[in-house]
């Protein structure tokens, strides 16, 4: 073979592991933007920063093993070759602990520092954690690649990363669109279940308009739109009540629930929702005060205090009348 042939033998699978294991977070992307929309998107972007120590921990501590290996075993000193990969095996392990119980317990505190807050915050968080959970994989999966390509088997190390990539490919698929795992509902993910984005805003957007319309120019703005639905009514406060039925009518069309208390595990209407009372009001200050410190809030035309945003959710658990 070669110099040339040889060249091009190990190089070109050596650039498309790097490039592949650097996608991985793009794939993720990918299902979730389609899924979820800007804020899953976003979220995970903003916690790429974690995923990329993760990597780059692994694949420095895998190259410069395989380099000294490879150094080692070149000279002749087989054994000692063999005692530095073992070396660098232990260092990947020992840094898998460290960094994911590092990354755990600050999470919050570095996504925050990351410009995360509101939905993006619990969004972002619920990613790294699955990350965290996995970092021996993440660092051992990016680790042992270098040592593969120094064995001689380039080819093998892309092949490997190619598999890996495939794997996550399928269960992005799997996971967030054919099951619906997403982000979403994230403050209620450990009870089984979650509510589907585009549910829990069809859930909410009839309280929510009732909420603004004791707000003169949204009560106006909102007469408009039931006028060019032809929605009737004669006053404006008639042609919000209109509007709203009509939102409550397409969920009834589309099996949506009205409320999160009837929310169920299959995201269809129950008797019983997911949800349990005692821990939606546990939860109640938490979530509320995210959902103020949430960048849309700012744009809405009447600003919720603390009070008015627990009333508000309650309103959409029970499905009781906004009147405040």
């Amino acid at each position: 073979m070669s110099n040339r042939r040889t060249f091009f033998y190990y190089v070109i699978p050596s650039v498309l592991s790097f490039a592949l294991s650097g996608i991985y977070a793009i794939v993720d992307g990918f299902f979730v933007g389609n899924s979820i929309g800007d804020a899953g998107l976003s979220a995970i972007n903003i916690a790429y920063p974690i995923t990329a120590v993760l990597v780059a921990t692994g694949t420095g501590i895998g190259m410069g093993g395989a380099v000294k290996y490879s150094i080692l075993n070149a000279g002749g000193h087989e054994e000692r070759a063999r005692d530095y990969a073992a070396e660098a095996i232990w260092m990947m392990l020992l840094f898998s602990v460290l960094l994911a119980g590092s990354f755990y317990v600050l999470s919050e505190r570095l996504l925050s520092a990351l410009g995360a807050y509101g939905e993006l915050l619990v969004l972002g968080k619920e990613y790294t954690t699955v990350i965290i959970l996995g970092t021996v994989l993440q660092v051992f999966g990016t680790g042992m690649v270098p040592f593969m390509r120094n064995y001689g088997g380039a080819m093998w190390a892309m092949i490997a990363m190619m598999c890996g990539f495939a794997t996550n490919v399928i269960l992005d698929y799997i996971l967030v669109w054919v099951l619906n795992r997403g982000m979403t509902g994230a403050a209620f993910a450990d009870y089984g279940s979650h509510i589907i984005h585009g549910a829990a805003n069809a859930m909410y957007l009839p309280k929510v308009i009732a909420y603004n319309a004791k707000n003169e120019e949204a009560k106006k703005r909102y007469a408009v739109i039931a006028d060019y639905m032809h929605l009737g009514g004669t006053t404006e406060d008639e042609k919000v009540a209109a509007l709203i039925e009509y939102v409550r009518g397409m969920n009834d069309k589309l099996n949506i629930p009205h409320c999160i208390k009837n929310y169920g595990g299959d995201s269809y209407p129950t008797e019983q929702g997911f949800v349990p009372e005692d821990v939606f009001l546990e939860r109640l200050p938490e979530i509320a005060a995210n959902a103020i410190l949430d960048a849309c809030t700012g744009s809405n035309p009447r600003q919720p205090s603390q009070e008015d945003m627990e009333e508000l959710l309650k309103c959409c658990y029970y499905d009781t009348e906004v009147d405040f």
